[in-house]
């Protein structure tokens, strides 16, 4: 079974398009934008969801590949996604190869934390 929850969610200045696809004990939350302090409840908010539709020894995928900015709410949110996948036995990798979003996340020493990648864990590419 395949489900999809597609967000949009625009304020101010900031856009960002949150997409949850989940099939089986697998989701993808694709995200699209900036996730700053206006716009990272929906991201959170689509993580929280992907990772409640999984069972125990899952796999959560995060696609950051059209993330233009990640500030340090959007980090916090990543951080926190991957404490709850922790507590629920769920795999989490975090697929960006382009600046905006791994230097962030590699200046804080948060790489191994959002299981950050350059390529999908199955090596399709999504």
């Amino acid at each position: 079974m395949s489900r999809q929850d597609p967000r949009v969610l625009e304020s101010g200045v900031s856009q960002l398009q949150v997409s949850c696809h989940v099939q089986g004990d697998a989701a993808m939350v694709r995200v699209a934008g900036e996730i700053d302090l206006s716009t990272a409840g929906a991201f959170d908010h689509g993580l929280r969801l992907a990772c409640s539709a999984i069972g125990p020894s899952g796999m959560l995928v995060v696609d950051l590949r059209e993330v233009e900015f990640l500030g340090a709410a959007g980090l916090h949110v990543l951080c926190r996604a991957r404490e709850r996948c922790a507590r629920r036995g769920v795999t989490m990798a975090s697929v960006a190869a382009h600046a905006a979003v791994t230097a962030p996340i590699r200046l804080t020493g948060l790489s191994g934390v959002v299981g950050l990648t350059p390529r999908f864990p199955d090596g399709d590419g999504g």
